[in-house]
């Protein structure tokens, strides 16, 4: 974890806190816990070790490549790369610091940190991926494995289906197809966001940009469950 991020790190037994954790891996803990490493004194979600072993290594580079590529620097003042600074053409909010003064902007700041965490983990797991191959195999077979128990999206009210599907965009391939279609816009939109994130020259900025974006276009949705014919039937046509 040093030698991925260049700084000190501490790692601590995820037996240490009782707050679940945040992201894909079920590990990473609060935007403002930006120093620490949480892994599990054991792993045993395989019946090999060095399964066991490839996973453990999977977690650590994702929580230390947040600290690499500056998940926890974000700056008010500093202009994103990919996105015209919307954060800029409005009085700023008071907070005690950045992040906190970003989050105040939100009317919904549970809505506005979800996705946010959603699409700066897709910004990391890009860049981890474009940047370090060897890697790479064992981490899109954690990725493919963290698919497994994951909550149909026809079981989610409309609103939760949709970070949902931030998450999945991260983890694999899905097209508008696979959505009814009330939903396939608003799936349409979030990729086009999500993808201007999978670039070299990508910051947390960018990640705060596209998060206002799609705030807008979730917090639009009502948040109740699609019956089943109008899933399957193309709700809203």
């Amino acid at each position: 974890c040093r030698a991925i991020t260049g700084r000190e790190s501490q790692v601590v037994s995820t037996e240490q806190t009782k707050e679940p954790g945040t992201g894909w891996t079920t590990l990473e803990r609060p935007t403002t816990e930006g120093t620490q490493i949480y892994l599990p004194p054991f792993v045993e979600k395989y019946d090999s070790r060095d399964l066991n072993f490839a996973w453990l290594k999977v977690a650590a580079t994702h929580q230390a490549a947040h600290l690499e590529y500056g998940s926890f620097d974000f700056s008010w003042e500093r202009p994103a790369q990919r996105f015209p600074n919307l954060r800029h053409r409005q009085p700023a909010p008071q907070g005690r610091v950045d992040m906190q003064r970003f989050f105040n902007l939100f009317q919904d700041r549970r809505l506005a940190y979800d996705i946010f965490t959603a699409v700066e983990d897709s910004r990391v797991d890009w860049l981890l991926k474009h940047e370090y191959a060897g890697i790479r195999p064992i981490y899109q077979r954690a990725q493919e494995d963290a698919l497994t128990g994951r909550r149909a999206l026809r079981t989610l009210p409309l609103k939760e289906a949709m970070l949902e599907v931030l998450t999945l965009m991260s983890l694999t391939q899905t097209s508008a197809a696979d959505f009814p279609t009330v939903l396939r816009p608003y799936f349409k939109a979030a990729s086009a966001i999500t993808r201007r994130l999978w670039a070299s020259d990508t910051q947390v900025e960018d990640t705060a940009e596209a998060t206002i974006r799609l705030y807008r276009l979730i917090s639009r949705l009502p948040n109740r469950l699609l019956a089943s014919n109008e899933w399957d039937g193309g709700a809203g046509d």
